[in-house]
């Protein structure tokens, strides 16, 4: 993100004095608190231009003083750090019903909401973020600078729209974007949950990798694709849609949606030990969340039957990655969601997939769980906030 500049290009002095704002700011972002003169040194620009530079960011409200430090000169010089201050960066997952505030540190204040999919969502929206900015964090909505929000679907991020939401339809084709931008003018991003993954995990990794694959696996199935540092969509936005593989071609409809997700594992779980027969699409998450989790722990103990059950589950997903990292051939799989936050899950699930997947691997890493688990997209979101925000207010960045 952003517009990468010469510092040695010349310019009007209004024009220079961006560009200076926006190269200081980049750095003092990328490279944590320091000096002004180790600000002036990496970057080639003198130290009164740095100072006239930090200046205008502190009277913006973008960096700070911290203190003033001694340096290794046993002076004492002014130390300065990013800061937001007043502003409120937002970060919501419509699949897991959370909103955040988000800064250069992550997530600072999270709650839960209720999103009734038979409401007016447009509606149902705008009164979440009020209810959350008035009454939880006591600001007002002018505070507001980015919003960005995860989607169950397959969105237009262009037009800012969901044009098919399976569990809810009531979603499609309303322009969230334009109708927040016009309510709080501020900077919004729409997308896909599991995108706003594939984000959190490049960020995770410090922007090091370039070339990811992000699965998430729970209550929904799907993957997103990162690549050359950007996220992948495809023509029509559905690159990475792994719920739609299908591996049966007389009756396609029964995709890896309706087989590899928890619900599908937890009916199969359900048939299997208590001999009840259970439509998955109907399960309640609650009660599928914690059959899973009885699950794990009687494949913990090595209860042949459920061994037998998670082995199968572990190598159909297992292949489905293999058609993944074949076709992106990516530096890194990152696996995260519900799957995470299970009990003895490295242990039941991810030590013997990685077993598995050493056989027909390109990588030369294991796949890897997210830190993030569960509350990746919201993550993911929050830094897709905090970058949208921080490109348009500092547009140029640092280049050679």
């Amino acid at each position: 993100m952003g517009q990468y500049i010469n510092l040695r290009q010349t310019a009007n002095p209004q024009f220079q004095h961006i560009i200076n704002k926006s190269t200081v700011f980049h750095y003092l972002r990328k490279n944590g608190p320091t000096y002004r003169n180790v600000i002036s040194s990496a970057l080639g620009i003198s130290l009164p231009t740095v100072t006239g530079a930090l200046d205008s960011l502190t009277m913006a409200g973008f960096a700070e003083l911290v203190e003033y430090r001694k340096n290794n000169q046993a002076r004492r010089v002014p130390y300065y750090q990013i800061t937001m201050k007043d502003s409120i960066i937002l970060s919501i997952d419509l699949l897991k019903n959370i909103i955040a505030t988000f800064d250069t540190n992550g997530i600072t204040i999270m709650q839960n909401f209720t999103f009734p999919p038979d409401d007016d969502p447009e509606k149902r929206l705008l009164q979440i973020i009020n209810n959350f900015v008035r009454r939880k964090l006591k600001k007002e909505r002018s505070s507001i600078k980015s919003i960005c929000i995860g989607f169950p679907g397959i969105v237009d991020v262009e037009k800012g729209m969901v044009i098919k939401a399976i569990y809810h339809p009531n979603l499609e084709n309303i322009p969230f974007k334009q109708i927040l931008k016009e309510e709080y003018n501020c900077t919004v991003f729409i997308d896909n949950v599991v995108n706003l993954a594939a984000y959190a995990n490049y960020s995770e990794f410090n922007k090091i990798y370039k070339n990811i694959v992000s699965c998430d696996i729970g209550m929904e199935i799907g993957t997103g694709l990162l690549i050359n540092g950007t996220v992948y969509y495809g023509e029509n936005y559905i690159a990475g849609e792994i719920g739609f593989y299908t591996d049966n071609l007389e009756n396609p409809a029964i995709n890896f949606k309706r087989k590899y997700t928890f619900r599908a594992l937890c009916a199969e779980f359900v048939k299997c030990h208590e001999g009840k027969i259970v439509d998955p699409a109907k399960l309640d998450v609650v009660f599928c969340l914690e059959k899973i989790a009885e699950l794990f722990t009687l494949a913990h103990k090595k209860d042949k039957l459920v061994l037998k059950l998670v082995d199968t589950y572990i190598q159909n997903i297992a292949l489905m990655l293999n058609k993944v990292e074949v076709l992106l051939n990516p530096k890194i799989i990152v696996i995260s969601g519900d799957i995470c936050q299970i009990p003895y899950s490295e242990e039941v699930f991810l030590n013997p997939l990685n077993q598995y997947f050493k056989a027909v691997r390109l990588m030369a890493e294991d796949i890897k769980y997210s830190k993030y688990g569960s509350l990746v997209s919201v993550y993911g979101a929050g830094e897709m906030a905090l970058d949208n925000y921080f490109s348009e207010e500092f547009p140029y960045v640092m280049g050679f």
